[in-house]
Parts: structure tokens; C-alpha cells; sequence
């Protein structure tokens, strides 16, 4: 499985040979995504992450709640500090099945 977010309203650069450090702490902070397997138990999906953009999370397991809503899957983290603004924070993911 795979999972690539990037916020909202992210700023642009003007060029790649002409990107600040600034900017590219900005770029990192408004984005994640991690690849790996995953494993379903209940009402719970673990992603065991191989690679990430944040080494930090490589060799980890990312434990989510799972609940399907008609046509709708919802994963819910446990609360954790954000690593932009080190809030205490939940976060939750909807996908909608299509059509």
C-alpha cells in the first residue's frame, strides 16, 4: 500500500535550481507518504511502513481504526503530536467508493 497527502494551498517555488532551505522545510512540513504492507484486524489496519519521506517512520508499524460507512472507508489515527506544529492531534482519512 501506498499513501501520498499534501496539504491544501501549498506554496510553489519558483524553480527547483532556485528553491531556498525555506522553502524546502515548507514542502516537507505540508507533505507525507509512506509505502509498505498492511495487515487488518477488527476494526483496525496496520500499515507496516518500508519507506517513507520521513525516515523516521521507515520500519514502523502505523496502526489506524478502520470503519466502512456505506460507501465510505474511514481511517482514524490515535492522537499523536503534529510534526508541523507539535499539537496534539487526531487525523482522520475518508475514502469514498466510485461510482
Amino acid at each position: 500500500m501506498m499513501v501520498i497527502c499534501a496539504f491544501e494551498n501549498r506554496d510553489r517555488p519558483e524553480a527547483n535550481d532556485r528553491m531556498s532551505d525555506q522553502d524546502r522545510i515548507k514542502l516537507h512540513k505540508t507533505f507525507f507518504a509512506y509505502a509498505g504492507t498492511y495487515e487488518i484486524e477488527g476494526g483496525k489496519v496496520t500499515h507496516n511502513i518500508d519507506t517513507s519521506w520521513n525516515e523516521v517512520w521507515s520500519g514502523t508499524s502505523q496502526v489506524r481504526q478502520a470503519e466502512i460507512k456505506g460507501n465510505q472507508l474511514v481511517l482514524t489515527t490515535s492522537p499523536f503530536r503534529f510534526n508541523v506544529d507539535g499539537k496534539l492531534s487526531i487525523i482522520t482519512l475518508s475514502w469514498n467508493k466510485y461510482p
